[in-house]
């Protein structure tokens, strides 16, 4: 099962039960982040540095999960060769933009069912349908 952030949590929420749609506008500039430990709900979790790694997040798009209230990546999502060890990336997290700030926040995490260490001149990727995230 997949983490959902506090932010989505509650803009979600908002939006269901009080019918604040201008607080939870669909989610622009998906990426997909890796991370070497537990986001967690407050997104206090460790990205991989971008600071002369290579690392950046890539842009994703996505298409219905195989089963119900799951989605996958609908293309296959390729991260730039590493130019120094990114450690054992663990989880990986789903930004977007959901408000007028057009800053990126992390929405949903998952744990990798097989971490996998990144070593100088790795290159990291997921096929497409092969990276899913499920709410139940």
């Amino acid at each position: 099962m997949s983490g959902l952030t506090n932010t989505a949590r509650d803009a979600i929420l908002n939006w269901v039960a009080l019918g604040n749609s201008g607080e939870f506008l669909p989610p622009k500039n998906l990426t997909v982040g890796l991370f070497l430990e537990d986001p967690t709900p407050g997104n206090v979790g460790v990205e991989v540095s971008t600071e002369n790694t290579g690392y950046q997040r890539m842009s994703m798009s996505f298409i219905p999960g195989l089963n119900p209230g799951s989605v996958r990546n609908g293309s296959a999502i390729i991260y730039p060769q590493a130019t120094s060890n990114w450690g054992i990336v663990k989880f990986v997290g789903v930004f977007g933009v959901i408000d007028d700030t057009n800053v990126e926040q992390l929405l949903f995490y998952t744990n990798l069912i097989s971490p996998t260490e990144v070593p100088v001149g790795a290159v990291t990727s997921f096929n497409p349908g092969n990276l899913e995230i499920s709410l139940v």
